[in-house]
């Protein structure tokens, strides 16, 4: 990355350690109990230690000066503050003795805290004094504190506090005006006024402070820098009946950033680096990779509302998920673009949805001089193992209430029926025109021919080529594509993605409505399931009955990326869904890339439902599945024999043929699983049963055909969902907290639910020699067929209300 010019922040640290060197204990400008969380949180009142502001470490150092001869007197004193999240351990010296102060705040949420400490000097542990402390905040522009120091010991005193931001409900620029009390009562119930204080930030990072002790009848001035991540004050007071003036300055390394003096002087282009491979669902586990597609719109949305970002770049970042997941984060895209800011990408190669996303939102779009544009249609491909298995004696007994409902035709037919054919031709039809409607209105004046015309005769390998047709706007190297993006914006500094977080400066940004945001993504099973894995239904049913049962909790969004699974607890799920919506708990549905059959069936009780608009939903079907050995048994003269005290006693034995009379009972149950599927939906979405049979019988449906059927409400992806809640509520904002369904899994055991234990994938994985390159779509395949035969055995006979495709086959 380019270096930026250094003469501003050079200018800048030498001005703080200009003023440092003047020489902090802390006094009365930096604010009283209600107001300071900074630094000093941990002395002043440890209940603040909660918010997370004060983490860091920093080092404070007082001073004194005659004014009547002219000598100074830097005492042998010091502070050091070592602050953790909640935590913080701080020692004192003061000429040959050192003090110690352990403290923690902690609270439900940063409105309402608690926070203690511990005091002691030497090691004289035991004796210490106790502090205990609470800090209130119920609006953006009041703040109270009580504080009470040498608890269970004679000579306690309580400080209790108000702090008030009278331009607070302006929004961030409200924060910068604060006004502090303090009064002070002892043992003897005697109180006073102790402390008077106000906190003026003119511009980023420059904060001008004053505080009156009025006990002390001090009166404090101080003056506070910021960079981003290095804070420095001084701060000075005089009595006014002494002629010796006292003083203090520190110097913090927080881990929030803060608002930086730089940062309005310095336009910033800004290098986005974690959008190469994009998660579906929050992280789950550490080591999970790539950044959850909620916290790349975040990024996004953050960038927005920066004043000082003027440009944006991405380089090799191909938004590896899902093309719902990139139609969302095309909007929040396009949000940043309509404020100003502009929009670059380099690529060596570009993929094919990338693609869309990056020529529908981009200023400028640079490959690689022998690069590659994956700019063509969408396909759907599969293997059918029907006459495969036939010749082995094996036969799939594939029970599906209608033919379009062919999610197991893979196993069981020799190819593709017309009606798999019809369902995939609809689909990918509307995916098509999304994709074009996309590059047509960002690169419809730099096109040299007609776009469908131009797609017709993609993937375009020639680099040249690829320019030549306007699907790119230069051929440059890696190397200078930061040069060449500067070029367009005088004075601005390349500079990455700020990850640290933000100093939080609003006292109560959290609104006091709280919606429970819940993700259900895989394959819906009985039992607790595996967080990130799969939907176990007594694990979401658990979270889903939390929420409703807590008067806390306003209303859930339930997030699916979900193609189905057991009937049953489908069903189950369902249930506890209507339940909680005829209880009055609004549920509002997102539907990811991917909310079909089962996914759709808990989707339909819902209060509101937000499709995206190339979400893959409906297929209302029920299938049942019935593998067979008989034949191949036979093949090798090997016998099977049964004994069975009922007729039906040997329904679903994969040794044994089935019997006409079997058939016709697994046939009903489908058919029974069939109506109920129906009369579920119609009676959630208030649709006739004949409606509902005309779009159902297993079709599938993109979320914009969705919509105009009937089967969901809005078009729109997780922040429409979130808008959908605030309108229903009838509020202005939410507290999203979260949830992710069912258990951790041990390691093992996720090798094996993964895919890459010793199923299907991994025996044809294990055929192929070491050191060869095994082709993506047959490694899909064959963990699909994998995942197949572990739903069917899952609940061997059962009905399924699945759609077995994954969304990333479509492209």
């Amino acid at each position: 990355m380019r270096k930026s010019p250094t003469s501003i922040r050079t200018a800048v640290l030498l001005t703080l350690l200009f003023v440092a060197a003047g020489a902090h204990a802390y006094g009365p400008s930096w604010g009283g109990t209600a107001v300071h969380e900074g630094l000093f949180a941990a002395r002043v009142n440890p209940a603040a230690l909660g918010i997370g502001n004060a983490t860091g470490v920093g080092v404070s150092v007082p001073w004194e000066d005659s004014f009547r001869d002219g000598s100074s007197d830097f005492t042998e004193r010091w502070s050091l503050f070592l602050n953790l999240p909640a935590l913080s351990y701080t020692t004192e010296r003061f000429g040959t003795s050192y003090g110690h102060d352990l403290s923690m705040g902690f609270g439900p949420s940063r409105r309402f805290l608690f926070g203690g400490s511990w005091s002691w000097e030497n090691a004289e542990f035991s004796d210490g004094r106790a502090t205990v402390a609470a800090l209130f905040r119920p609006t953006r522009t009041l703040s109270l504190s009580a504080v009470r120091r040498g608890v269970l010991r004679s000579g306690t005193d309580t400080t209790l506090g108000l702090g008030l931001r009278p331009f607070a409900i302006l929004g961030p620029i409200g924060t910068r005006l604060t006004f502090g009390l303090d009064w002070n009562w002892n043992d003897d119930h005697s109180g006073k006024l102790a402390l008077s204080s106000m906190e003026l930030e003119p511009s980023a990072g420059v904060r001008l402070s004053l505080g009156y002790d009025h006990l002390g009848e001090r009166l404090t001035a101080g003056l506070q820098l910021s960079l981003s991540q290095l804070e420095i004050g001084t701060q000075d007071s005089i009595r006014a009946d002494s002629d010796v003036a006292a003083g203090s300055a520190y110097l913090f390394l927080p881990y929030r950033r803060r608002r930086s003096i730089t940062r309005e002087v310095v336009p910033s282009i800004i290098v986005y680096e974690h959008a190469d491979r994009v998660r579906t669902i929050p992280t789950v586990r550490p080591w999970d990779p790539g950044r959850p597609y909620t916290a790349v719109i975040e990024d996004i949305e953050a960038l927005r509302v920066d004043n000082t970002v003027t440009a944006v770049l991405f380089v090799n970042q191909r938004f590896q998920t899902s093309f719902a997941n990139q139609m969302e984060i095309y909007e929040a895209l396009l949000r940043l673009r309509q404020s100003g800011k502009r929009i670059y990408y380099y690529f060596d190669n570009i993929p094919h949805t990338a693609y869309a996303l990056a020529a529908a939102t981009a200023d400028a779009i640079y490959l690689h001089p022998t690069g590659t544009v994956d700019a063509r249609g969408f396909r759907y491909s599969s293997v059918y193992l029907g006459d495969f298995f036939a010749r082995y004696g094996v036969e799939i007994y594939n029970f599906r209430s209608h033919p379009h409902k062919s999610g197991w035709d893979m196993l069981s037919e020799a190819g593709m029926s017309d009606a798999e054919r019809e369902n995939w031709e609809s689909y990918l039809g509307d995916l098509d025109s999304h994709y074009r409607e996309m590059v047509r209105a960002g690169r419809a004046s730099t096109l040299t021919q007609d776009l469908d015309a131009i797609i017709d005769r993609g993937p375009y390998l020639s680099a040249n080529s690829a320019l030549d047709a306007g699907l790119v706007d230069s051929l440059i190297y890696q190397a200078d594509v930061e040069e060449r993006v500067t070029a367009r914006h005088r004075f601005a500094r390349l500079r990455p993605m700020d990850q640290v977080p933000e100093m939080q400066y609003d006292w109560a940004p959290r609104p006091l409505r709280t919606v429970k945001l819940i993700y259900a993504a895989g394959d819906i099973v009985p039992g607790r399931g595996v967080r990130g894995v799969n939907i176990g239904a007594d694990s979401l049913i658990e979270e889903i009955r939390s929420a409703r049962e807590n008067p806390l909790v306003s209303g859930i969004i339930l997030r699916i990326d979900s193609g189905g699974g057991s009937a049953q607890a489908s069903d189950s799920i369902a249930y506890e869904i209507a339940r909680t919506v005829e209880e009055g708990l609004p549920v509002v549905v997102s539907m990811g890339a991917l909310a079909a059959s089962g996914g759709y069936y808990i989707a339909a009780p819902a209060s509101h439902i937000v499709a995206g608009p190339s979400t893959l939903t409906g297929s209302i079907g029920v299938i049942s599945i019935f593998p067979n050995v008989a034949g191949l048994l036979e093949m090798f003269d090997v016998g099977v024999d049964s004994v069975l005290t009922s007729p039906r006693a040997g329904l679903g034995n994969p040794f044994e043929r089935m019997s006409d009379e079997e058939r016709m009972l697994v046939e009903g149950s489908t058919a029974e699983s069939y109506r109920r599927f129906v009369e579920i939906v119609a009676a959630s979405r208030g649709l006739s049963v004949e409606h509902v049979e005309s779009i159902a019988g297993g079709r599938i449906w993109s979320g914009s055909r969705a919509l105009e059927i009937g089967l969901v409400d809005e078009v729109g992806g997780l922040t429409d969902a979130v808008r959908a809640m605030r309108r229903i509520l009838g509020v202005s904002d939410l507290e999203l907290r979260e949830v992710i369904p069912g258990p951790f899994s041990p390691a093992l055991a996720e090798f094996f639910v993964s895919g890459e234990g010793m199923g299907l994938g991994s025996l044809i994985a294990g055929s192929i020699p070491l050191g060869t390159s095994i082709p993506a779509e047959l490694r899909q395949v064959a963990q699909e067929h994998q995942r197949l035969m572990e739903l069917s055995l899952l609940e061997p006979g059962r009905p399924l209300y699945v759609m077995p495709y994954r969304a990333d086959w479509f492209e």
